[in-house]
């Protein structure tokens, strides 16, 4: 037993997992780290989790425990909750008058012990049978109404209060959050598989806030969750903690041993006065002056969130600096707030390698999530690590899922669509890509303080190699002058040797030197003798490319309210004879009436009646001059796949009128010819603006507010708030012209002579 271990195991009680410091241990005392992946579905319009149509939730489970995760996250929604329904029933799916074709058969599949059965019944059946296959598991609370992604509000509930007339399952409380935390908590309270509760994901702000009653949401807007108190002020109805530890009190209530996981905030105050805008759950700075507290101690975990479009920053040091800002420091020991971290989200496309490793210059999706990896498995100096994490995810296909978070709320995804970010690919038990499954489970292996590992003599390929190394590799077969890499590297070989050595993994060389002749050269790895070992003599394989899986189109269609509208098939040959007995009617109709038409009434009236119109018009005025731009944008941010092109105009009365064509395809939000009306314009000076607008699309109107500041080098950073269902704030780069010049004085009329 580890030093600390028995001081560690007086407040744990087998099977149940409990915290000590900032370790996550068992009830003995020993560390376990986390190494979980999250299936989805349950929190969609299916309310399953994935993947039941092409294997068996059985087959599902021993492919996850075989490829070597130890824990499942699976979230679940509270419509599924209060509504419950049988799933083998449901179909076709729909959200209003907008349905998909899925049925019950598609979402269940060969797992006949399924049907006939409710939502939640279904899902203690998996979640029991992850536990005999000795998976920990974690019940995330993710989104209030059946959907794609977070609750727009970014809060834990839709509505403080529910209309008498709301419609089911569209409005929900802070109490029915609870009630239904208690409900799911009494459904499990004896579940030895279930060994904590992820109270609510992402809570986040909805625009960034430039002062605390922004943060706060005293502004008027509501503005999403927050951390606590700002400037001697606080929001009971937002402030998230405060609602956290009401919850998992109330789960601790039902079973003491549960792990209670608190995710953060997406924005807090910095020391500058300014606010922080990190990714949604990611910050938790909060902790530092308002640390939860459960009424049962050793049960807390925090639980970040990270993906690519969260860090605008590309070099390491900026990245580990925000990574540690935001969260990192919370494991570091001896701390009035130190708890253990569970990096609860975070994943990468799975369509090539390179969004998986990359260098810095490549693929940025890959040059982050390598490094991610690397942060979590080696935190700095000072942060106990390695962190426990939870890959987004083990999915090989989306789920039917409707996306609210939008202007024109629409099919996100249906069942069978291709899963862009699935550890595993479209056949649900097949690696999606061979390299994620390499940089996530890493096997064991050793490495000597003074190792050799033979690579090919052609230095062109990517090598791998689970210890943490320092490499020199020299290429002497013909080369002139010898080619010299030298880099911290992960290589594919292992070495042979009777020291000890840690194996870790950290990133990724790759040589474009070649040799011609037969010698081969040699890499000499040193590292530190502090690690742990493994003795094996290995040769590089070439990292296969992901595989590519066929996909679907979703093809949603309008349900009509009519009866008719149902048996479609059966109607056809009526409704074609009705057609065909029409026709005579309208052919004798056609015939007749239409000749003396033609031939009489267009001779009166178009001849003489055009001719006296024909008179020349006298010119029109030449138009006055279009107006400078008030504000003119056209940018865009490449790595976050967002495009604006904006114009505002100031007419000679002052009045403001503008268009903008806006597109973000990380939120699948495009928005063109916008008509809008300005209802205020404020320019602090010539480089910053700020514009309340009211923006028409289609038949919906949406207030909005647009920041934007000119930096010194010409960047634009701006964000974007669209009431309560969109935030978005990135740089851009491109032609970008913030002329907001001072509004001219109003022209005053002569005074008239007295006479």
């Amino acid at each position: 037993m580890p030093a600390g271990a028995a001081t560690c195991a007086e407040a744990g009680s087998a099977p149940y997992l409990h915290t000590c410091g900032t370790q996550i241990v068992d009830a003995n005392g020993n560390p376990v780290v986390l190494h979980a992946l999250n299936w989805y579905g349950g929190e969609t319009n299916d309310f399953v989790v994935g993947g039941l149509k092409y294997q068996s939730y059985q087959a599902i489970i021993d492919r996850i425990v075989g490829l070597g995760y130890n824990a499942l996250r699976i979230p679940f929604s509270n419509e599924l909750v209060e509504r419950d329904p049988i799933v083998s029933s449901l179909g076709p799916i729909c959200v209003g008058t907008s349905c998909l074709p899925t049925t019950g058969s598609d979402l269940l599949g060969p797992n006949s012990d399924l049907y006939g059965r409710d939502a939640l019944s279904i899902l203690k059946t998996i979640v029991d049978y992850a536990g005999q296959r000795g998976l920990y598991v974690i019940l995330d609370n993710h989104r209030s109404r059946a959907a794609w992604g977070v609750e727009e509000s970014g809060l834990w509930y839709t509505d403080p209060s529910c209309a008498p007339d709301a419609a089911p399952y569209s409005c929900f409380t802070p109490q029915s959050w609870l009630n239904d935390w208690q409900t799911v908590g009494s459904l499990f309270k004896d579940d030895p598989a279930v060994i904590g509760m992820d109270l609510r994901n992402e809570p986040h702000s909805l625009f960034q806030p430039s002062t605390c009653s922004d943060y706060l949401s005293l502004a008027g807007s509501l503005n999403g969750a927050h951390w606590g108190p700002c400037g001697n002020q606080n929001n009971s109805a937002t402030d998230w903690p405060a609602a956290a530890t009401q919850a998992g009190n109330l789960l601790l209530g039902l079973n003491p041993h549960w792990l209670m996981f608190v995710e953060g905030v997406s924005s807090y105050p910095q020391g500058d006065g300014s606010f922080s805008h990190d990714g949604w759950g990611e910050n938790l700075q909060g902790v530092t002056t308002d640390p939860i507290q459960f009424n049962v101690p050793n049960r807390l975990v925090y639980s970040p969130h990270d993906y690519r479009w969260d860090q605008t920053n590309d070099t390491v040091e900026d990245m580990y600096a925000t990574w540690t800002r935001a969260f990192g420091f919370i494991g570091t020991p001896g701390q009035s707030y130190s708890a253990p971290l569970w990096v609860g989200e975070y994943g990468t496309c799975t369509t090539s390698n390179s969004c998986i490793v990359d260098g810095a210059n490549g693929n940025s999706a890959g040059w982050w999530f390598s490094n991610l990896v690397n942060y979590m498995n080696n935190p700095p100096d000072g942060i106990s690590g390695p962190l426990s994490w939870s890959y987004w995810a083990v999915n090989g296909t989306y789920t039917d899922a409707w996306l609210y978070n939008s202007s024109a709320p629409y099919w996100r995804d249906c069942y069978g669509v291709r899963e862009t970010y699935g550890l595993l690919g479209g056949d649900w038990y097949t690696l999606s890509a061979p390299l994620l499954q390499s940089l996530l489970i890493q096997p064991s292996a050793t490495a000597t303080p003074s190792a050799s590992a033979t690579v090919p003599a052609t230095l062109s390929a990517t090598a791998t190699f689970s210890a943490t190394v320092t490499a020199t590799a020299t290429a002497t077969s013909g080369l002139t002058p010898a080619a010299t890499v030298s880099s911290t590297v992960m290589v594919s070989a292992s070495a042979t040797s009777s020291a000890s050595a840690t194996a870790t993994l950290t990133g990724t060389v790759t040589s474009t030197a070649s040799a011609t002749s037969s010698p081969t050269p040699t890499a000499t790895a040193t590292s530190s003798p502090t690690a742990s070992p493994t003795s094996a003599a290995a040769t590089p394989t070439a990292i296969p490319t992901p595989q590519q899986w066929p996909s679907v189109t979703c093809q949603p269609y309008t349900l009509t309210s009519t009866p008719t509208a149902t048996p479609v098939p059966s109607t056809a040959t009526p409704t074609a004879t009705a057609t065909n007995t029409a026709l005579p009617t309208a052919t004798p109709t056609s015939t007749a009436t239409p000749r003396p038409t033609a031939t009489n009434t267009p001779r009166p009236t178009a001849t003489p009646t055009a001719r006296p119109k024909l008179k020349p018009r006298p010119r029109p005025k030449p138009k006055p001059k279009k107006p400078a731009p008030w504000i003119a944008v056209h940018g865009s941010a490449l790595k976050r796949a967002i495009l604006l092109d904006l114009e505002l105009i100031r007419d000679k009365r002052g009045r403001i009128s503008g268009t903008m064509t806006y597109s973000d395809r990380h939120k699948r939000l495009s928005v063109h010819a916008v008509t809008w009306r300005v209802a205020r314009l404020t320019c602090g000076n010539s480089k910053t603006a700020l514009v309340t607008m009211r923006l028409r699309d289609k038949s919906k109107t949406y207030d909005a507010t647009l920041r934007l500041g000119l930096s010194k080098q010409r960047s634009l950073r701006f964000t974007m708030q669209v009431g309560r269902i969109y935030q978005v704030s990135a740089a851009l780069t491109g032609r970008v012209t913030l002329a907001c010049p001072a509004a001219p004085p109003p022209k005053h009329k002569a005074t008239p002579k007295k006479k």
